[in-house]
């Protein structure tokens, strides 16, 4: 006991427990053996735990639901294959809890893309069941047909036929928008080497300094102010696509483009299909 009073007269606990919270909100997960002091361990995880934060036998973790939720934002589509990268300190049954739950409640939908399954927001459109039935119907019988023409020489459908299938299965998306996709950013055609490492870091600082701790994203306007006056705007841009490149960073497209002004604008990369990609989220493993 005498050395416990010791102990705790001369750490600060609270300032231990700031310092945690906020490793939490970055990095998702803390291992145990790395709370010190050891005598006060329990003491400190007792705090976090009613912090809201999850504890389990090795770590403790940002609640998986949050995770869930914040990889999910601004259209995001998450592969159930690699939903462990995104959601960090969780066993394979619970990320298959997770899943089945998220998707049961509404704050996720589960869709295919081609053949792999993917995780959406609740946000992002996705045909309803009478709809898939209906568009499945129309599809299928398409199908068929093309299948039995193929297979008889001089055997052919009439144009207006085809056209008519094909108007039924477009119209079931006729109410849909297109979802907003994670989209890679495209490769620097003008950068012709590397940046020096000193700029990157610079850049990789500024994308943490603004991190939206709920989220994980950082606004690229943002990030490129805080570069300003040392890194000019352009040279700003080329240095995040250059991250992107070497997966230090994942950029990606803004949902309402109407949202941003001109001048927020002109500092977000170009994007595919005209979009612009105005969120930066840190990812690990880059090459640096």
């Amino acid at each position: 006991m005498a050395q416990r009073k010791k102990v705790a007269s001369v750490v600060d606990v609270g300032a231990i427990v700031s310092a945690l919270r906020d490793e939490l909100e970055r990095e998702a997960i803390v291992k145990l053996a790395r709370i010190k002091p050891t005598q006060l361990r329990a003491e400190i995880v007792e705090k976090l735990v009613q912090d809201g934060f999850e504890l389990t036998k090795t770590l403790v973790r940002r609640p998986l639901a949050a995770q869930l939720h914040a990889a999910l934002q601004h259209g995001a589509l998450v592969p159930v294959k690699a939903l462990g990268s995104h959601v960090r300190g969780a066993t394979a049954p619970e990320l298959k809890r997770l899943t089945e739950a998220a998707v049961r409640d509404g704050t996720a939908r589960l869709v295919l893309r081609g053949a792999v399954e993917v995780l959406a927001g609740a946000e992002v459109p996705v045909l309803s069941g009478p709809e898939v039935e209906a568009l499945r119907t129309s599809v299928v019988g398409l199908g068929k047909a093309l299948e039995k023409v193929t297979r008889k020489r001089g055997l052919s459908l009439l144009t207006t036929d085809a056209t008519a299938v094909l108007s039924d299965a477009l119209a079931v998306f006729a109410q849909h928008q297109p979802a907003t996709m994670r989209l890679a950013a495209p490769r620097p055609a003008a950068l012709s080497r590397q940046p020096h490492d000193d700029a990157m870091r610079a850049l990789l600082d500024a994308v943490d300094s603004t991190r939206d701790l709920r989220t994980g994203l950082s606004f690229v306007p943002a990030v490129v102010g805080r570069l300003a006056p040392k890194v000019s705007a352009t040279a700003a841009v080329k240095l995040l696509l250059a991250a992107a490149e070497r997966e230090l960073l994942e950029l990606r497209p803004e949902g309402g483009i109407g949202r941003l002004s001109d001048a927020e604008l002109s500092v977000c990369p170009p994007g595919p299909h005209d979009t612009r990609l105005s969120w930066a989220r840190r990812l690990t493993g880059g090459a640096t």
